[in-house]
């Protein structure tokens, strides 16, 4: 990469498909009945996906926001909005490798995987089950390709028009250089250096360290 200069307008990177907010809200309606209120007050919103007789759990967020990060770095992987689905998909071994944070306004409730399977079989739910899968197999593949054998430019590129497409008064609460450096290994002093160029170069309009829209499309190649 070469300091400021732009070049090329070329197609960016594919986004992941769009939440099936439908079939998640079916599934959440027919998990309810069964599951339970749970409180994360007691571990700063720290999310058991076991319970005390190693049954996998399944967490309806209804509302609210739930972080999960990496447990080798602590790199967040992933922010998600209820309403949403975790512990459907996935051993122990894939629960020791995130960690689960709910943000304090959130409301959740909890059931086993086991008791969620039965009901998902006994109503015939098990369409909305591989639609739901499909999008996460889907989200997980993208955040993949995002970070790896990407140059720099390129992860800054795919995060900011990840920004770009969350709603404007939640935006304005996001530090944009923030944002970016929580979901990736990259030194604080390149992310800074290639936000200050595309401001320059009136791609991007960022104030007060948010972001407020991309302008035009970013270039290809930094």
């Amino acid at each position: 990469m070469s300091g400021g200069t732009f070049k090329s307008d070329d197609d960016q990177l594919k986004t992941p498909m769009s939440k099936p907010t439908d079939a998640i809200e079916r599934l959440i309606t027919l998990f309810t009945p069964t599951s339970q209120p749970l409180d994360t007050t007691a571990t700063a919103g720290k999310i058991a996906m076991q319970d005390n007789q190693q049954n996998m759990l399944v967490i309806l967020l209804i509302k609210g926001e739930i972080d999960i990060f990496r447990n080798v770095d602590n790199l967040l992987f992933a922010n998600a909005s209820g309403p949403c689905i975790f512990g459907m998909q996935g051993t122990a071994f894939r629960f020791d490798v995130y960690q689960f944070r709910a943000s304090k306004d959130s409301e959740l409730r909890v059931l086993t995987q086991k008791e969620a399977l039965s009901l998902m079989i006994e109503n015939n739910a098990l369409n909305d089950l591989v639609i739901f899968q499909s999008y996460f197999s889907d989200y997980q593949a993208h955040r993949d390709n995002l970070l790896i054998n990407k140059s720099t430019y390129e992860i800054i590129c795919s995060f900011l028009y990840e920004l770009e497409r969350v709603p404007m008064p939640q935006r304005l609460k996001i530090s944009v250089a923030n944002y970016i450096l929580e979901r990736s290994n990259l030194a604080r002093s390149g992310v800074m250096k290639i936000l200050a160029d595309l401001r320059t170069g009136e791609y991007v309009d960022i104030q007060n360290g948010n972001l407020m829209s991309i302008l035009r499309k970013l270039p290809k190649v930094y």
